[in-house]
């Protein structure tokens, strides 16, 4: 009897042992976005912080907006766009951390057939996928190749880029979006601002097909513009003709979108630069939308706007008015102690977080590092 007592009490020794160990060894962090290695300011410190806190899952993924009880987190879209805009950011500061984490979301959660789901509400994947989200993600691994030693994406790009081109690819053009399940896509016009010429130009260089998808949308892009340097919101490759807004104009964000990927491609965008400084000069602003000859449709003001004319100011030589620019951005900031995780960029009336506007916040402070 004294030896079963004895195992008996054993065990229950051990039983204790874990319990006690298991209640005083400290919990394994929450992995959320991989911080860069060093803050280049306290502007985007305190950004940083306010997307893990508001805008980030558990394993790296970005929600589209911040969550609130009318929009609870289960019921908000995690987007392949942040996932492209992570990656650039990742690869403008050397984070190969972060990048990593991002190819292990992409393909974890959001590669289908070949193709990169557009989004993912819950655990529901979209059957479609967005055309421009993709060949930023794609440039962006053909980038990471060079930029960190021992990343081997080949393989990745090579099957993604063919799946794009197959179910996207009519005529020469790249549609906006498809789906793996329609084999023969009918051809449809096409957003401007999904021309991403220069990623084309990348794929061109290494998967068979590409050139003449390239070449088509530098083609489009380059005449693409009315005669006060405008860029069209789409394109009919049927009809051959281009659409310029609709009742309420020409959106800011879509025209300074379709710029930059003009001038990151070489393409001269003297006129649209022209018509920016004007309206900075005149009215003291950059409006979220405007009509197809410039007059202010919308004069609201957005940080993301703002975030993508600085850096489109300061590449084309504008410097002075990038800063003055940039200074402006900078004070959109929420105040670092309105409420816990603040610091990000709110979208205005509603006062909440959107994930394209803090990435291109982000992205722009890798260029102009002068918050304080």
């Amino acid at each position: 009897m004294s030896r079963r007592y004895g195992m008996m009490l054993a065990v229950l020794v051990l039983g204790i042992a874990i319990f006690v160990l298991g209640r005083s060894q400290p919990k394994a962090p929450v992995v959320r976005l991989a911080p860069p290695p060093v803050y280049r300011s306290a502007v985007e410190r305190r950004l940083w912080n306010a997307m893990n806190h508001s805008l980030s899952t558990s394993d790296g993924e970005i929600y589209r907006i911040e969550p609130s009880p009318g929009h609870p987190a289960r019921a908000i879209a995690r987007l392949s766009e942040s996932i492209g805009l992570l990656m650039v950011f990742a690869l403008k500061a050397h984070d190969r951390r972060l990048f990593e984490q991002q190819i292990q979301v992409l393909n974890r959660a959001f590669v289908r057939h070949k193709l990169i789901a557009w989004e993912i509400v819950g655990d529901q994947q979209s059957t479609v996928d967005s055309t421009v989200d993709e060949l930023r993600i794609l440039q962006a691994m053909i980038l990471a190749e060079r930029e960190f030693p021992r990343v081997h994406l080949t393989t990745e790009i090579d099957r993604l880029a063919e799946g794009l081109k197959r179910h996207n690819a009519v005529g020469g053009w790249l549609l906006d979006s498809a789906t793996a399940e329609v084999s023969h896509p009918k051809a449809a016009p096409v957003a401007v601002r999904y021309w991403n010429v220069s990623a084309l130009d990348a794929l061109a260089q290494i998967v068979p097909g590409y050139r003449r998808l390239a070449y088509q949308a530098r083609l489009g892009l380059v005449h693409s513009q009315n005669r006060w340097g405008w860029y069209a919101l789409t394109y009919n490759p049927i009809r051959h003709t281009y659409q310029f807004g609709g009742p309420r104009g020409l959106n800011m964000d879509d025209e300074l979108i379709t710029a930059l990927h003009a001038q990151t491609a070489g393409i001269p965008v003297t006129a649209f630069v022209t018509t920016i400084r004007t309206l900075w000069l005149k009215h003291g602003i950059i409006p979220l939308a405007v009509s197809a000859e410039g007059r202010i449709c919308e004069p609201g003001v957005s940080p993301a706007v703002y975030a993508m004319a600085v850096r489109l100011l300061l590449n084309a030589g504008q410097e002075n008015i990038a800063q003055a620019v940039a200074q402006r951005l900078w004070a959109m900031q929420d105040a670092p102690h309105r409420a816990p995780g603040s610091g990000g960029f709110s979208a205005v009336p509603d006062g909440r977080l959107y994930s394209f506007t803090q990435l291109e916040v982000l992205l722009t402070l890798q260029e102009v590092p002068i918050g304080h």
